[in-house]
């Protein structure tokens, strides 16, 4: 909503400065963090500064002839937002009260799934009784991005709201304009030229998906009217499907909100003390995108990774992150079981980053192990690449992990497979 149907009245640096979170997403920093009184405290800023900013919220420009368009061509509206009940009713104030009513889903962050949750969309899917692929998430941050991204529907990054990031691997968007009166002709109309776009997560996190472009409105007005994409549809990236399918499988469990510990240490999330959920080593974190699609969920998660770069990427994410100087080193495996304030439940292991761990040694297995609680669970998806395959069945069974699951594809070389601890 700031930034994209509101002008952004909220000054995020001098947000970012009186937190203390310089860099990377505020909410998945302050999940992190395990004082609660430190949470409690930057909640308290964030509150005070939207306060003072609802004061001076006004509309976007064209705003309301974009309202009109869409209500002309029967598109359905849902408005998602990471600020509060009253954040909203500020808005609908602005605005012509008949649109109030438009808006058949308004979700806050008093709601249980907040953005990049993709949990949100597929809830607003349900509630507007959509495919998500057939849904355009509209924002002006890399969470909006995300969150569209990771539930398979189309994305429009709004630039010049003051709150975007330029986006990474992960989170492209799929198609951006500069202004609202320009997202009118392409809501609900996939009909651009096809270019393809890495929407992985890092290194082999996703396939290639369509990329909606324009250059202009007079170009994006052609491309719809010469039905370029018709037919086309969104997809999640493989790195968010995989997780999905450990979730929906048993084998990763999830909180039922998307920030339960910022929940009970300052309010204003939905959240439950009793929420239960698996705490993640995630093996290979490249630079903390799919880390965060994990995070987000409510599980504390872990990036671990042999390379510096893409620790501190992960970092400045606001993601908890540390540097292995050799995949088979104690001390830092050691120490993984601090940051997460105990064993993980699960080790994650995907794509091409998680692919240099070695596999077939028993010993780094065993070491591997160490982190894992008794019933703790190894769920891993990566290419081959030359890897003895039967060896590393061989090197789990000697580090005793009981393989649950194993499957190896012709097709793709990629291995998938759970192992949990004996």
């Amino acid at each position: 909503m700031d930034g994209t149907l509101t002008r952004a009245e909220i000054d995020f640096a001098q947000m970012r400065a009186r937190t203390g979170i310089l860099t990377g997403d505020l909410f998945a920093t302050m999940e992190s963090w395990p004082d609660e009184k430190t949470v409690k405290k930057a909640m308290e800023v964030i509150l005070e500064m939207e306060s003072c900013a609802r004061s001076q919220t006004r509309i976007q420009p064209h705003l309301e002839e974009l309202l009109e368009f869409l209500e002309a061509s029967d598109v359905r509206l849902a408005l998602v937002t990471r600020n509060t009940r009253k954040g909203t009713d500020s808005f609908f104030q602005l605005i012509h009260p008949k649109w109030k009513d438009k808006f058949q889903v308004v979700l806050t962050r008093e709601f249980r799934f907040v953005k990049p949750d993709a949990r949100l969309l597929h809830h607003v899917a349900r509630r507007l009784n959509v495919q998500e692929h057939d849904m355009l998430m509209v924002g002006d941050s890399r969470e909006d991005v995300e969150c569209g991204n990771a539930a398979g529907a189309m994305t429009c990054l709004l630039e010049g709201g003051g709150n975007e990031i330029l986006p990474s691997r992960g989170s492209a968007a799929r198609s951006q304009e500069e202004e609202d009166e320009e997202i009118c002709a392409s809501f609900g109309f996939c009909d651009e030229d096809v270019e393809a776009y890495e929407a992985g997560l890092e290194e082999g996190g996703g396939e290639a998906d369509p990329m909606l472009r324009a250059r202009n409105l007079a170009h994006l007005k052609e491309q719809l009217q010469n039905g370029a994409l018709e037919g086309a549809a969104a997809k999640p990236p493989d790195g968010v499907a995989f997780i999905a399918r450990m979730r929906a499988a048993g084998h990763l469990r999830a909180a039922a909100s998307s920030y339960p510990s910022i929940a009970k240490a300052a309010g204003g999330f939905c959240g439950d003390g009793g929420d239960y959920a698996d705490s993640v080593l995630h093996l290979g974190c490249a630079q903390g995108a799919l880390t965060m699609m994990i995070a987000c969920q409510g599980m504390r998660t872990l990036g671990v990774d042999v390379r510096p770069q893409a620790v501190e990427a992960t970092r400045a994410r606001g993601l908890l992150s540390i540097h292995l100087p050799t995949w088979e080193d104690r001390n830092t495996l050691e120490s993984a079981k601090v940051q997460l304030g105990g064993h993980a439940n699960v080790v994650v292991a995907y794509g091409n980053a998680a692919s240099g761990f070695p596999w077939d040694s028993s010993s780094a297995l065993t070491e591997l192990g160490r982190t894992l609680s008794p019933d703790g669970r190894i769920c891993a998806r990566f290419g081959v690449n030359g890897l003895d395959v039967d060896q590393t069945q061989r090197a789990l069974k000697e580090a005793c992990y009981h393989i649950k699951a194993w499957h190896v594809e012709s097709d793709t070389g990629m291995l998938e497979f759970i192992a949990a601890k004996a």
